[in-house]
């Protein structure tokens, strides 16, 4: 049998970024739904996997009620800004994707997009103080055994730097909520001038349509719900 490493073409140690689905459990409304989120994933060995989730998050939340998750990979950049800006915190009103975007293996939802996945139940984990451009955060260093995992199909797609800015501008949108959160309107406006200049370097060199329109949904995010007011 493959190995991961073999498999994924995976080095260990090293920061990939992925989408993390997991499980959100409405107890009122004894409703279960999947929740996905963009979520940095480091290897450790064949077998092991990390995650820092930040307390705030709802794959924080939800892992303490149901210790697993899929990592997905995908290649689609647009399905990256879906997870990471749509559905926080949001129940029924707010998906990032809808359940038909999802299968089911072991009562665990992972995306039918993903050309590869990696299931993971949560293994050793606690609450440690990291260093971020936003400050000290307290975040869940978790670490999973990997249980199971699926190559759907080869992924020859190399994301080519208007990707890689555009992946960029997804994850400091998402440390805008942060910044809003907490008030903080200096670092706020440091973390929007480096997108505006992100998107303004895709616009001058990007031949990728779907680079565009991903940008273009950032964009219209930030300025429809994440103003700093």
């Amino acid at each position: 049998m493959s190995s991961i490493k073999e498999l994924f073409g995976i080095n260990f140690n090293r920061l990939y970024e992925a989408i993390a689905v997991t499980l959100t459990k409405l107890e009122k409304k004894k409703i279960v739904i999947p929740n996905s989120a963009c979520m940095g994933v480091k290897f450790l060995d064949n077998n092991t996997f990390q995650m820092t989730p930040y307390l705030e998050t709802d794959t924080y939340k939800n892992l303490i009620k149901f210790p697993y998750v899929s990592i997905n990979f995908v290649d689609k950049i647009y399905f990256y800004a879906q997870a990471a800006l749509l559905g926080e915190n949001s129940g029924l009103t707010e998906r990032e994707f809808p359940d038909s975007y999802y299968d089911i293996k072991d009562e665990i939802p992972y995306l039918k997009e993903s050309w590869g996945v990696i299931f993971g139940e949560l293994d050793e984990h606690k609450i440690i103080t990291k260093a971020t451009h936003l400050g000290d955060n307290n975040v869940l260093q978790a670490n999973f055994k990997i249980f199971d995992f699926i190559k759907r199909r080869e992924s020859f797609h190399l994301k080519n730097r208007a990707e890689n800015l555009a992946l960029e501008s997804i994850i400091l949108t998402t440390r805008l909520k942060i910044a809003i959160k907490r008030g903080n309107r200096e670092m706020y406006e440091k973390l929007y001038d480096k997108i505006l200049y992100y998107n303004e370097q895709i616009e001058r060199f990007a031949k990728n349509d779907k680079t565009i329109v991903t940008m273009d949904f950032i964009m219209n995010y930030i300025e429809k719900k994440i103003k700093f007011i």
